[in-house]
């Protein structure tokens, strides 16, 4: 699982990641082969976050009474728990964030004073050619989902 996880930040370091640590299992004892394996598991987790800084690490240490009756699954309250976490890390990571331009081929700058190709453009040949230019067929924007936590 680690190696799966390092090669897809790897692949995605343009992306910013929230990895979540393996929690603890409260359906075994303490002494299990399982539960010394989770912990070597999030402490490697811990060490791909350092290398990597677009990647951030939701930690909810949760004791038992955020999970079903046997003790592995998240119940209700863990999983809020969880999710008001991750929704902290996405607002700060997006505050963090600053506003790109994007390069929009429908604006045409402003002439130059002395250009006369330029003053003799009109601003309808520019967008057919540049939706002649584009050879892909442009989607409507996406509708948001409500079931996404939009902040």
């Amino acid at each position: 699982a680690l190696k799966n996880v390092n090669e897809f930040v790897k692949r995605n370091k343009e992306t910013n990641i929230v990895l979540i640590k393996a929690p603890h299992r409260h359906n075994l004892i303490p002494e299990s082969c399982v539960k010394k394996e989770v912990l070597k598991f999030n402490r490697q987790m811990e060490n791909i976050v350092q290398l990597h800084p677009n990647v951030h690490l939701l930690e909810a240490n949760l004791d038992r009474n955020y999970f079903t009756k046997h003790g592995m699954h998240l119940n209700h309250n863990g999983k809020e728990i969880y999710a008001q976490e991750l929704a902290t890390i996405v607002e700060k990571v997006c505050s963090k964030q600053q506003m790109v331009s994007i390069y929009n081929p429908r604006e045409v700058p402003s002439p130059a004073p002395n250009d006369k190709e330029t003053q003799d453009l009109n601003i309808d040949d520019i967008i057919s050619e540049s939706a002649e230019s584009s050879r892909h067929r442009r989607n409507c924007p996406a509708r948001r989902d409500p079931d996404f936590l939009w902040t």
